[in-house]
């Protein structure tokens, strides 16, 4: 009877000492990374149209999808960007185009995925004067979850924190 009353007196203290160090590997663990990029090639810029790609990730759902959609366009509408109708099947007409890839399927084993926010626009090519369309801006953000965390909970709010990041920079470029 006394050995069990120390086990449990010894299993109370492991419990107090131990559970802060468990709840955190518990909790969703979140690594950022942000990439630098110059923003003045969205300075002129009146308008986008605007398009999510989720072919590099399994993990999303057409509704998600849509989901996600839905938070880039509020965050545009929010800062007063004009967002110019998507036309599919002509993408020469979608410039300049603000084009947000969720790509998960490369980090499927580790729980990470990674955010890209790019604009492509016309840019001439120097050596023979012609008019291209070429990615002129880019941020992304990449995020790992462990624990019992939703996937794509955590892409809606790191898209959420890239759509405001990117609405200030665009604002402080067209004032």
């Amino acid at each position: 009877r006394h050995s069990l009353q120390s086990l449990q007196n010894i299993y109370k203290k492991a419990i107090k000492k131990y559970t802060p160090l468990l709840l955190i590997f518990l909790l969703p663990f979140v690594i950022l990374e942000q990439n630098e990029c110059d923003v003045s090639h969205l300075k002129g810029m009146r308008y986008v149209y605007m398009d999510i790609d989720t072919t590099g990730t399994s993990k999303v759902s057409q509704t998600e999808k849509v989901d996600l959609s839905d938070i880039v366009e509020l965050q545009l509408r929010r800062a007063d960007i004009e967002i110019r109708p998507f036309v599919v099947n002509e993408p020469e007409r979608n410039v300049p185009l603000l084009l947000v890839k969720v790509n998960t399927d490369q980090r499927s084993q580790s729980g990470q995925f990674e955010l890209v926010l790019e604009i492509r626009d016309f840019v001439t090519i120097n050596r023979n004067k012609k008019e291209a369309v070429a990615t002129t801006f880019s941020f992304s953000r990449s995020a790992s979850i462990s624990g019992v965390g939703n996937e794509v909970d955590l892409m809606k709010t790191e898209l959420r924190e890239l759509m405001s990041e990117f609405t200030v920079t665009f604002r402080e470029q067209n004032p």
